[in-house]
């Protein structure tokens, strides 16, 4: 499930892939979970990437189905998370 990778800044971090076709609540629920809070990037099947920075940023629903990410200015997406295609932190250098 998790995969070390050095990606182009050099930075070692970790990046999730759903095994199957889709990601899974618990999955999901461990990243928001991890103690200590990690930074981390939500990649989406469009192509697009949500920056998640802290806990307070981020919101999973009941049954996982939707995740609530919170950005600048009060923004807010909401996210299947069935079109979670990856997620990525990357250790701070």
């Amino acid at each position: 499930m998790y995969t070390k990778y050095i990606p182009p800044t050099g930075r070692v971090g970790w990046i999730i892939r759903p095994n199957g076709i889709e990601m899974r609540k618990d999955t999901i629920k461990e990243v928001l979970n991890a103690q200590p809070f990690q930074p981390f990037t939500v990649r989406m099947a469009d192509g697009n990437a949500y920056l998640v920075p802290a806990r307070d940023f981020v919101s999973l629903s009941p049954n996982g189905r939707t995740l609530v990410i919170f950005g600048e200015a009060g923004k807010i997406k909401l996210l299947d998370s069935m079109l979670v295609t990856e997620i990525e932190r990357v250790e701070a250098t």
